[in-house]
């Protein structure tokens, strides 16, 4: 039942115990570490909250669907399921759940949740230096030479001439394709 109940979990965000809690992932925003110099990655991790909560019509669908099973018959299963978890709790003070963590009782009747891990997350931290750009067309970080700036300078002049003698080859490529037109017409006797 934990691998059902735990790819609802993936696929839905929370799964529900009754009469224990609900299981959710929590999720964190990236942020600026200043300090290392680096923008940290959203994460996602498993909390717990002891509310008494029912599952939905759609997580009874996703079991029955999953177990290849009557719908009355899943909530039947899932209702028994809980009820021994629930006694679980109560009785050992501890219950463990596979893929998901495990639930104490304290002597003052709350419920902490000790989670199994963080959910996976596939985006790196990024590194954060700051750049200092002089000119438009540089990317000069504090503490280079100046050679990298000459280097750069002539790169940007030789570009810019570049852009000024564009036409020069359009007449040339336009005089080429009226003599192409001309000596065809030529040819075939139709331009006489």
């Amino acid at each position: 039942m934990f691998q059902i109940l735990y790819k609802y979990f993936i696929l839905n965000n929370r799964v529900w115990f009754p009469g224990i809690g609900v299981v959710y992932i929590r999720r964190n925003p990236a942020y600026l570490d200043f300090s290392n110099k680096t923008f940290v990655a959203p994460s996602a991790q498993m909390s717990f909250s002891a509310v008494e909560a029912t599952p939905s019509k759609r997580f009874y669908s996703f079991l029955a669907k999953e177990q290849q099973i009557e719908e009355t018959e899943a909530v039947s299963r899932f209702s028994h399921f809980s009820n021994m978890l629930a006694d679980s709790l109560l009785a050992e003070g501890r219950v463990d759940l596979p893929g998901f963590g495990s639930i104490t009782k304290e002597i003052s009747g709350s419920l902490h949740f000790h989670s199994a891990g963080q959910v996976t997350t596939f985006l790196p931290s990024v590194s954060a230096e700051r750049t200092i750009r002089k000119t438009e067309e540089s990317e000069i970080q504090a503490g280079t030479s100046s050679e990298a700036s000459k280097v750069v300078e002539t790169a940007s002049e030789t570009n810019s001439k570049r852009k000024h003698y564009w036409w020069v080859f359009a007449i040339v490529l336009a005089a080429v394709a009226i003599a192409a037109i001309v000596y065809y017409y030529y040819q075939n006797g139709d331009l006489r």
